[in-house]
């Protein structure tokens, strides 16, 4: 992970100060792209279900997270409780 200098994130103010090879997609865009909330994001992060990264407060998605999160939304379509679930992707962990 490099971290940019203040001066860099202030050029261009849609930057987000951590750069990396992988796409990094906040919670808003998460949310919007998954059909869900916010608060369900927040609340499969408390389960441990999934973990993004962070930049200060924000919260940054992987890809890691999105194939994680459509396991999640899968998982409970066809019936699975949301500790099922965990403990089917805590196998490939």
């Amino acid at each position: 992970m490099k971290l940019v200098s203040p001066g860099e994130a202030a050029a261009n103010s849609n930057h987000i100060s951590v750069e990396t090879d992988e796409e990094f997609v906040r919670i808003g865009e998460m949310a919007k792209k998954y059909g869900v909330t916010l608060r369900t994001l927040r609340f499969y992060e408390d389960k441990g279900l999934l973990n993004p990264k962070r930049d200060g407060s924000t919260r940054l998605y992987t890809r890691r997270d999105k194939a994680r999160l459509k396991l999640i939304l899968l998982g409970r379509k066809v019936g699975f409780s949301l500790r099922d679930v965990k403990q089917m992707m805590d196998l490939y962990d």
